[in-house]
């Protein structure tokens, strides 16, 4: 569930990637800037990552089931937030548009 950009009433920028498989922080990362053909009818590459006055960025990780089928194993849930956030970027973009729910293989 992605946070709304607030964090102790502070706006933030913030990363969201859930995926199966031996999948590791440089994977998740990877996801946030490069262009993913077909996982968007529009793509979003590069659209909440960390910019030039970016003063702190923080990154946690953890592993569950049941969002993907047993077989796939435990999904990695990765969430990264940065401060202070693109400016004008929460009035801009709909909050939904970079949940990025990717299934790896």
């Amino acid at each position: 569930r992605h946070s709304d950009g607030t964090l102790l009433n502070a706006p933030y920028g913030e990363n969201i990637v859930v995926a199966t498989g031996y999948f590791l922080i440089a994977s998740a990362m990877q996801q946030f800037v490069c262009l993913r053909v077909g996982l968007w009818p529009v793509h979003l590459d590069v659209q909440q990552v960390a910019w030039k006055n970016t003063t702190q960025l923080g990154c946690a990780v953890s592993q569950y089931s049941g969002t993907f089928p047993d077989s796939d194993g435990p999904a990695s849930y990765y969430d990264c937030s940065y401060d202070p956030p693109r400016e004008g970027y929460w009035s801009r973009v709909s909050r939904t548009r970079f949940y990025r729910l990717l299934y790896s293989s």
